[in-house]
C-alpha cells in the first residue's frame, strides 16, 4: 500500500467523523469566558453569570468528550499515516527543542507546519498518545509530555484557554478536539488532507 492509497481508502471514515464532529459542535453552547474579559484581560462576572457560565460548562461534558472521542480518531488516521509512511529524516530546530534527536523514531513525525513553535506531525502524534492514555493524566510518554507542555506555556498568559492542557483539571480527560480544532484547525477532511498530502510529500 502507497501513502496516496492509504488517504484514498480511509478518506470516507474520516469524512464521517468530520460530520460528527460537526453536528456535535452544533449543539455544544456557545458560553465562553471571552464575553466577559476586559481590555486587561481580567474576567468580570457576577454571580450569576458565574453559576450560568459553570452549569453550561457542566452541561457540555458528555459533548466534549463524544467530540475528543472522534477528533482522537481522526489524529489515530493520521497517526497510522505518518507512522507508515513519512519519509522524513532530518530534525527541524523545533523538533530537537522537544526532544527529537537524529536516531529517534520521532523523526518522522517532526514534519509540517508549525504551530506555536510544534511541527503538525508531533501535534497529531502527542493527540494521539494523550487521548489514547488520557486516565493518566500526564502523559507518561516523554515527547507527548513535552509538547503538552509547550501547549501549556504558549497559553499561560490567555485567561479564556489557559487551563486547555491542564490534562489533570478538574480530571484526567482527553483533548484531541482541542488539538484537532483549536491548534491544527481542521474543520474538515479538506483542512486534513492538505496537511497530510503536505507532510508525505504528496502532489
Amino acid at each position: 500500500m502507497t501513502a496516496k492509497t492509504y488517504l484514498a481508502e480511509t478518506n470516507a471514515a474520516v469524512q464521517g467523523l468530520f460530520g460528527l464532529l460537526a453536528y456535535y459542535d452544533h449543539l455544544t453552547p456557545r458560553s465562553s469566558l471571552a464575553q466577559f474579559v476586559d481590555e486587561r484581560g481580567v474576567v468580570l462576572l457576577n454571580h450569576a453569570q458565574a453559576e450560568a457560565y459553570m452549569r453550561a460548562y457542566a452541561d457540555s461534558l458528555a459533548l466534549d468528550f463524544s467530540k475528543a472521542m472522534l477528533a482522537g480518531s481522526i489524529l489515530q488516521v493520521a497517526h497510522k499515516a505518518l507512522e507508515e509512511f513519512s519519509t522524513n529524516s532530518t530534525v527541524p530546530p523545533s523538533a530537537a527543542a522537544l526532544g527529537v534527536s537524529a536516531t529517534s523514531p520521532h523523526v518522522r513525525f517532526s514534519v509540517g507546519r508549525e504551530v506555536h513553535g510544534i511541527p503538525t506531525g508531533l501535534l497529531i502524534y502527542a493527540g494521539r498518545i494523550q487521548y489514547n492514555h488520557y486516565e493518566e493524566g500526564r502523559p507518561k510518554n516523554r515527547i507527548a509530555c513535552t509538547v503538552f507542555e509547550a501547549l501549556l506555556n504558549h497559553y499561560y498568559s490567555d485567561m479564556t484557554f489557559d487551563m486547555a492542557y491542564q490534562l489533570e483539571w478538574p480530571a484526567p480527560r482527553p483533548v484531541s478536539h482541542y488539538i484537532g480544532r483549536h491548534e491544527l484547525k481542521w474543520f474538515s477532511s479538506a483542512d486534513y488532507l492538505m496537511d497530510m498530502r503536505a507532510m508525505l510529500a504528496l502532489p
